[in-house]
């Protein structure tokens, strides 16, 4: 168990180590190393986990201790300047497997090397950033005037840092894009305008390790590591109590988001596919008019003077005809009432909602979007849907904790977060956003 012990710790720190951009071959062995400080007392480590597997080796305080020294959140170089720790990066997000990383939020402090920080943005790239339809700035807006850095990462930089360090490229990445990450084919490389500094942290405070994977626990989360060959590569980071979905918990899921439901013989919408008819990063992102698009029930409107004032609004699509001979029916939904679903499920009401949804990929082409009129007189939204398009979500996978669950169909990730009690949506996205 000794020799275990030994070349575990040692296979680790190679990974840890290298990580935080020293050779493994200029790093002290183990009895030449600085003292590491250890707070904790002689004659105790750190409390092993209940469920400790067999054969596995507790990590001790000293390795508990070279663990957190090796996943600092950023460290200061000799000219005084914090750079964040490129290992932090697996930090930034939540993920089941090494494919399920986000890979806006991997890169959002992400450091390329100091002597190659990735190069500037020339005139062509920013050209073609302004052109990109998730562009999140002015696009006459000269690059000189950016009121915020942009970041370049080359594809190649990073397809080799993610395979060292969790055996996949972008290519294998299925996770959506939850910030502002830009690609360009053109230059294979990617973009972001970060402009804090808000490196992922972890902080490991118990964990254990056998031949072929590794378990830390810290800062209410759990890191796994699994060994291919003679390395060490992330494989998940997830909420701490975090539970794959059961078959049986997929099937109560897809349940609850049939798209129909029956009631004294008669056929409605799911109120719950409202929530899925369109894609948000988080609630405020949501289309308002996809969501009402058949939000029910609805009320009758109370006569010619609203469809008067309906008709003299912006955007009104049917001309100059009276209300007997509208092709399509008006759906009027009371403003309490749609501030009342929206507050019991996403936590928020209308007035929280961006003027711009989510407009990034899939959008367009998912979306139930459709002309939606406010008259804030009446306090009411109306609509003129005469089809059946309710919003569609099958779950195939998925895992929840105390806090979050994240739910997976062949197609998008939906994500919910527990608050006081109570499921919120929190996001809605479709995988593979490059």
């Amino acid at each position: 168990m000794k020799e275990q012990r030994i070349l575990a710790t040692l296979l680790l720190l190679a990974l840890l180590l290298t990580a935080c951009g020293q050779k493994a071959e200029e790093t002290p062995p183990p009895e030449e190393a600085p003292p590491v400080e250890d707070t904790a007392p002689e004659t105790k480590g750190p409390e092993n986990p209940p469920d400790l597997p067999e054969g596995a080796a507790a990590l001790t305080a000293e390795e508990v201790n070279r663990v957190n020294g090796a996943f600092l959140p950023y460290f200061t170089d000799e000219k005084n300047v914090s750079r964040a720790n490129p290992l932090s990066a697996f930090f930034t997000c939540f993920y089941q497997t090494p494919e399920e990383i986000d890979l806006s939020a991997f890169l959002a402090y992400w450091p390329l090397p100091e002597e190659d920080d990735g190069g500037t943005v020339s005139q062509e790239e920013y050209a073609a950033l302004t052109g990109l339809e998730a562009w999140d700035f002015e696009r006459d807006r000269p690059q000189e005037d950016m009121p915020v850095p942009i970041h370049r990462y080359p594809g190649d930089r990073v397809d080799a840092f993610l395979t060292e360090y969790a055996g996949v490229t972008t290519e294998d990445l299925a996770a959506p894009w939850t910030s502002g990450l830009y690609y360009l084919e053109a230059f294979q490389t990617y973009y972001n305008t970060t402009s804090d500094f808000g490196p992922g942290v972890f902080r490991c405070e118990s964990g254990w390790y056998t031949d072929g994977e590794a378990r830390l626990a810290g800062s209410n989360t759990v890191l796994t590591l699994r060994k291919q060959e003679d390395r060490w590569l992330f494989q998940s980071f997830l909420p701490e109590g975090a539970v794959p979905l059961t078959a049986e918990e997929i099937t109560r899921v897809n349940g609850a988001f049939q798209p129909f439901i029956e009631r004294d013989g008669v056929s409605y919408v799911n109120p719950l596919t409202c929530l899925v008819s369109c894609y948000y990063r988080w609630p405020e992102e949501l289309d308002l008019s996809a969501f009402l698009r058949h939000f029910s029930p609805g009320e009758e409107i109370s006569g010619e003077a609203e469809f008067q004032a309906l008709k003299a609004e912006e955007g009104w699509p049917f001309g100059d005809l009276s209300l007997d001979r509208m092709p399509v029916p008006i759906h009027k939904y009371l403003r309490a009432d749609v501030d009342a679903c929206l507050k019991e499920h996403m936590g928020i009401t209308t007035e929280y909602l961006d003027f711009s949804p989510y407009n990034g990929s899939g959008a367009r082409d998912y979306s139930r979007s459709t002309t939606l009129l406010c008259l804030p007189e009446y306090g009411a939204y109306y609509n003129f849907v005469s089809d059946m398009d309710p919003g569609w979500f099958e779950c195939t996978s998925g895992w929840y904790s105390e806090d979050t669950a994240c739910l997976m169909s062949d197609t998008s990730v939906l994500t919910l977060k527990n608050r006081n009690g109570s499921w919120h949506f929190q996001s809605y996205l479709p995988l593979r956003t490059k």
